[in-house]
């Protein structure tokens, strides 16, 4: 290398050729490596340009034979580092676009299906390829949006109903149909549930790089503040801009959710029955689909956690009080992903029993529907923390990449979509009720009588608890 380079400078007065190699290795290095090549960019630029500059001059002199004298040779460098440094100074002080991909190797190897992702690659946040789960990830607290109202929600963006063994796909796209107004026609809820009506202010951040609309399930109205007409797929239930203006929008900016929150009743939720055709649903099986490698253990789990109950209701929260045991662990990063001839949900149900978000959420889906019980797979965000107090319309909160969230929702007949959280750590949004007392979302039984006994013991609670604190 150094002997070509000595034959090139000082023999043929020409760089270019190294000039562009040298540039194309560096940004190679800067794309593919750990290696920050910012100022190595600009630095080879300015010498690159410095030497193109002086070697053509040079050139000149060989090939017309004159010598120059001090004061010619000043007069070609002035100007020269003029242009360069003007060149330089206005790139550098021009407005530059963020990266499409913060680091592309997590992103080629998922589409590439490779069987390992080093520890410390990936990063966690919202994104399209859910065919090939697994694989550990860091935390990454870059802002998604903020938003202001009375009570904490999950934010939908989009649900996947085929589990192919190693992921979530979307095999029928669905109709798309604009939303007239904002106005949201789907029914999430039959109208024997209760709901209470509430509104979110959502303020997406600038740098958010997708035009998708977060919205919490029972949306009734979305109002965005910029000049956009909205669609919603009916499959994926994804909201966005219509096609001919989703190329001219980053993300939706600021819009505002009015929604109806659901209050279900346990004791309705407890008459539900499984039924034994899928076909007696309304959506036929679509909500039922499994994969034929399946392993058989998997069915038979199913069966196993929910054979002993009676009812729709306590055999999902058998399922998701399982996962939810000290049999699983709540992961990161070391979390490996199936091999090609492994089963995503088998691995983590009887392998490696850790993981994440997408680990406990696929597992549930896929043991209710060995039950015989429909559910899909949902992907969002988490409410995220809380920020400042606000006013009269809520609180505020910040939801970061760290937020990124999947979860399961369940269809009960003549109730609707039921949202239940099988991760261990989160808590679920919505609300029980029995006749007299409010249930959370993680209460399994309804509440009962308690006696006076016990109603002292709860009074004297609080002062202990205090004095703890």
């Amino acid at each position: 290398l150094v002997y070509l380079l000595h034959y090139w400078v000082i023999y043929q007065r020409r760089i270019l050729f190294f000039f562009m190699m040298t540039v194309a290795y560096i940004t190679i290095l800067d794309t593919f490596t750990p290696y920050d090549a910012t100022f190595a960019v600009i630095r080879i630029v300015l010498i690159g340009f410095f030497m193109l500059g002086l070697l053509y001059l040079e050139r000149i002199k060989l090939m017309e034979r004159i010598k120059l004298s001090k004061t010619s040779v000043l007069k070609w460098f002035l100007p020269l580092s003029v242009l360069i440094l003007a060149a330089v100074g206005f790139g550098l002080s021009a407005p530059k676009s963020d990266p499409a991909w913060p680091d592309p190797v997590p992103f080629l190897k998922k589409i590439t299906n490779q069987d390992r992702v080093s520890a410390g690659e990936s990063k966690i946040g919202y994104g399209n390829h859910d065919e090939s789960l697994g694989g550990p990830f860091q935390q990454d607290d870059t802002p998604v949006f903020t938003w202001q109202g009375k009570e904490r929600t999950y934010f939908r963006v989009e649900t996947k109903d085929t589990y192919t063994g190693k992921g979530w796909i979307e095999t029928d796209t669905g109709m798309s149909y604009q939303l007239s107004g904002g106005k949201v026609e789907n029914l999430w809820f039959d109208h024997k549930v209760s709901t209470e009506r509430s509104t979110v202010r959502v303020k997406v951040d600038d740098h958010y790089g997708y035009n998708h609309v977060m919205y919490p399930i029972g949306a009734v109205t979305i109002q965005p503040k910029q000049a956009v007409s909205l669609e919603m797929n009916g499959n994926t239930e994804q909201i966005s801009p219509i096609s001919e203006q989703a190329g001219e929008i980053r993300n939706m900016g600021s819009y505002t959710v009015t929604y109806n929150s659901p209050v279900y009743k346990l004791d309705e939720l407890r008459k539900v029955k499984v039924r034994n055709n899928s076909e007696e649903y309304t959506f036929s099986d679509r909500y039922m689909q499994l994969p034929d490698s399946l392993p058989e253990r998997v069915r038979t789990l199913a069966i196993e956690l929910t054979q002993d109950h009676n009812n729709m209701f306590d055999k999902v929260k058998a399922v998701e009080e399982y996962l939810g045991s000290n049999e699983f662990t709540y992961e990161t990063e070391n979390v490996t992903i199936p091999k090609n001839d492994e089963d995503y949900v088998d691995q983590f149900l009887f392998e490696t029993k850790m993981g994440y978000c997408d680990n406990f959420s696929s597992a549930m889906v896929v043991l209710l529907r060995s039950a015989g019980i429909p559910a899909r797979w949902v992907k969002g965000y988490t409410s995220g923390e809380y920020k400042e107090a606000g006013n009269k319309n809520g609180s505020i909160y910040e939801v970061t990449n760290n937020n990124a969230h999947s979860w399961v929702e369940v269809y009960f007949p003549e109730q609707g979509w039921v949202t239940f959280e099988p991760t261990k750590g989160f808590t679920n949004p919505a609300e029980f009720t029995s006749t007299d007392t409010k249930d959370s979302g993680s209460e399994s039984s309804s509440s009962t009588e308690k006696t006076k006994e016990e109603q002292k013991e709860e009074k004297k609670q609080p002062k202990k608890e205090e004095k703890q604190k």
